[in-house]
């Protein structure tokens, strides 16, 4: 029987993604508090010793490299560097230090959450309430994919009036037409007045932000997260975290209206500007994503918030700025859409920075794929961030959700065997945060509480090394941090120590392996008590 953790958490009034099953969120209880407590590889023949170094090097442990060799025996660090890997006695030769032995466990480079939205908790865009069940235990059986909830309403009145209704007007004729996309919900004041509900509390002072980023950091570093990504936000607001100090690595994407605030990929220091991101659909829980085909329980094919044009608009504006593009893409209409705005692009107006040349263009959720997109996402070397839980949350009620002619769903060992890479994220809050919660269900493509009969789509799950690789070097890859993400010589020390070696623990039983530090830049920023 698997351990369970209980601890007080916040269950959140999620505004974007309510019909998901609630997971426990420890991370949000800290939110709650008003201040914060408190060289040279193995390979090289005639290694030359380091003169006068003060380093510590790392053994006793199984150590994931992400790179070649895939395991070392020892890690070297010096400041915030990795300078050396390899068995013990080379790596003491290469750069003499103080041996520090870990007695276990495995050590991999910090993971990467590609796409989450924990800043807009720390801003106060979120409002919880104290809950204190434990995370296995949600219900996802308990969501009605015909009507949905509730909250699915609400979640379906913020996506069409915050983002869609002006492009939903012009796609369907009459507003009597609208019940057939979202049941029982447009008969409400919902549907003009809903666009906020749940959403922003008054903006905290600078004291209060710095208080709330603190502890947002400490609970993220209690989870191994050394990067996180922040899904979108006003550029006035991003401009407060470009200006702070954080102790992990914040990358940040643009609504598309911040295009003309003037920055550039790569603008900033630990917290840093990455792009813009662009909403094309909504999401398969209320059935407005973006479906080629009509919907297995629904009279229609969801619908996309912008016009071809609109959309080749947006990504060549930014393409010319410099700044990186990413789309909210999950239904397999978007998906074409985005990559046909991407095949579009024309960078010979990039102005500065590493995207020209380099766009690494990504996609958010890539949720159902046709065949023939994946040539496509190939070809253009897209880069699909993908939700580690999305395929087990979903599969209680996809295959009535996906009519006839509907694209693949959340085909990842797919894509990796055509020679892509996928970005792994939570998406915080509609999902747990822990990556290795994220990694379980990926591996295994069963629920954490086994509550599906059979794993979904076992065929497309993906193994430790691939689950790993989304979640650290193919991550930072997609996130232009070049000089993290592997263990390898040169590259920034950001590691994490874990109690138990992923190869050797039950699949069923990694989202109980324990974090027992967290590194980023040579310097520990978590320690387990």
């Amino acid at each position: 029987m698997r351990r369970l953790t209980t601890l007080p958490a916040i269950t959140l009034r999620n505004p974007f993604h309510p019909w998901r099953p609630v997971p426990q969120v420890r991370i949000a209880t800290l939110l709650l508090l008003t201040t914060l407590a408190g060289c040279l590889g193995s390979s090289d023949p005639e290694p030359e010793p380091a003169p006068d170094v003060s380093n510590v090097i790392l053994t006793g442990a199984t150590f994931w490299t992400g790179g070649t060799p895939a395991f070392v025996e020892a890690v070297a660090i010096q400041d915030d560097r990795i300078i050396a890997t390899g068995d013990l006695q080379r790596v003491l030769q290469v750069a003499p230090g103080d041996v520090r032995d870990l007695g276990g466990g495995m050590v991999t480079p910090g993971f990467h959450d590609t796409h989450n939205h924990l800043l807009d908790a720390v801003m106060g865009s979120f409002q919880g309430t104290l809950f204190g069940s434990d995370p296995h235990a949600h219900s996802p059986t308990t969501f009605d994919p015909v009507q949905g909830t509730a909250t699915q309403q609400v979640t379906a009145s913020i996506h069409v009036c915050h983002w869609g209704v002006q492009h939903a007007e012009s796609t369907f004729e009459t507003q009597q037409e609208w019940p057939m996309v979202l049941p029982q919900f447009f008969g409400s004041n919902l549907a003009r007045d809903g666009c906020y509900l749940g959403l922003l509390d008054e903006p905290p002072s600078d004291a209060e932000l710095r208080q709330r980023w603190q502890a947002m950091e400490a609970a993220a570093a209690s989870y191994g997260i050394t990067h996180s990504v922040q899904a979108g936000m006003d550029p006035d607001v991003a401009a407060r975290f470009l200006a702070g100090k954080p102790s992990l690595r914040w990358s940040l994407y643009l609504w598309p209206e911040g295009i003309e605030a003037g920055y550039v990929t790569g603008d900033g220091d630990k917290a840093r500007i990455l792009g813009v991101k662009i909403y094309s659909d909504g999401w398969l829980g209320p059935r407005t994503a973006a479906m080629h085909a009509n919907y297995g329980d629904r009279p229609h094919n969801g619908f996309q918030f912008y016009e071809q044009e609109s959309l080749d608009a947006i990504v060549q504006a930014a393409r010319d700025q410099g700044l990186k593009v990413t789309a909210h893409a999950i239904g397999d209409r978007a998906v074409d859409a985005v990559l046909t705005a991407y095949e579009r692009a024309d960078e010979s107006a990039c102005r500065q920075g590493p995207t020209c040349g380099d766009p690494r263009f990504s996609i958010e959720h890539a949720s159902v794929v046709q065949p023939g997109s994946l040539d496509r996402l190939v070809a253009l070397d897209v880069v699909p961030s993908v939700q580690l839980s999305f395929p087990t949350s979903d599969a209680h009620w996809i295959d009535q959700a996906l009519g006839e002619g509907a694209g693949l769903p959340y085909p990842w060992a797919t894509m990796r065997e055509l020679g892509l890479r996928l970005g792994g994220s939570s998406d915080w809050p509609i999902e747990v945060l822990s990556p290795l919660w994220g990694i379980e269900r990926a591996v295994t493509r069963q629920e954490v509480d086994e509550s599906l009969s059979s794993p979904f789509q076992p065929g497309e799950a993906v193994d430790i090394d691939a689950a790993l690789r989304m979640l650290t070097v193919d991550a930072a890859y997609l996130s232009y941090l070049d000089d993290v993400g592997t263990l390898e010589p040169g590259m920034k020390a950001d590691l994490v120590w874990l109690e138990e070696n992923l190869y050797d623990v039950p699949a069923g039983d990694i989202a109980d392996v324990r974090v027992l530090e967290t590194w980023v830049d040579g310097q520990p920023v978590h320690v387990a008590s």
